[in-house]
């Protein structure tokens, strides 16, 4: 397999940002999935601080800003950041489609009897977006659930 990678390395170079050989085939796709759920995990986590910081008076730009400038900011936050201050969740990767792609990491972490109660939790504050009728909407709009459940809608 290596030898493979070897020889496809240059080529995949070219449109990815990072490549890293994972080892046997399958292995990249598992990590995708994974990979994709410690994100949405992460977007979730910091949509329900931003809603946490909007009822104790703090401007979302704001918030966004010291989540950004610490440890608790990551590059899910980063990316999703004028869709979340401008509110305008037109979709660039739609809530169904997250929806579904978290289900099978949940089916992923069974089939290798790897507990992931953090991503479960998670998944059920996408479904909650998609329950209040979000699920065309990009996947930040978490946030909307968030402000929803805290009555701050």
């Amino acid at each position: 397999m290596q030898g493979a990678y070897e020889r496809l390395k240059g080529v995949l170079e070219t449109f990815s940002k990072q490549v890293i050989y994972l080892g046997v085939a399958g292995n990249a796709v598992k990590m995708r999935i994974i990979a994709t759920m410690a994100s949405a995990t992460s977007l979730a986590v910091s949509a329900e601080a931003i809603v946490a910081a909007e009822h104790a008076g703090i401007p979302i730009a704001k918030s966004i800003d010291v989540l950004l400038a610490g440890n608790a900011g990551g590059s899910a936050l980063q990316e999703k950041r004028r869709t979340m201050e401008d509110g305008d969740f037109v979709p660039g990767y739609p809530l169904s489609s997250m929806i579904r792609d978290l289900k099978n990491g949940l089916e992923l972490s069974a089939s290798i009897n790897a507990p992931m109660p953090l991503e479960a939790s998670a998944v059920q504050y996408y479904v909650a977006a998609s329950s209040i009728g979000l699920s065309s909407l990009d996947y930040s709009s978490v946030l909307r659930a968030f402000r929803f459940l805290s009555g701050k809608s």
